[in-house]
């Protein structure tokens, strides 16, 4: 479980709290992914990001555009508009 590992890696509450929400959705729901998508950004874990992204296109290709930019942003490292989306 992830967030066994994260409580013992010391991760903040709050990302605590945004896995446990995650947690209660089905991994064929889009928000499962919109609050994994948002534990990845604040992690700043790029390769998670883009691997999500990915996963939402592929649900959901309304919003390809988006997660193109999401995927860009990404690769480019610019966390700080990724922060303001």
């Amino acid at each position: 479980n992830m967030m066994v590992v994260y409580q013992h890696l010391g991760a903040d509450t709050d990302l605590l709290e945004t896995y446990r929400v995650a947690q209660q959705f089905s991994p064929q729901n889009l928000d499962y992914y919109r609050i994994r998508l948002i534990a990845a950004r604040r992690e700043r874990d790029a390769q998670e990001m883009i691997r999500i992204a990915e996963r939402l296109k592929e649900l959901a290709p309304h919003y390809t555009d988006e997660m193109d930019v999401i995927i860009d942003l990404t690769r480019k490292g610019a966390w700080e508009i990724l922060d303001g989306l």
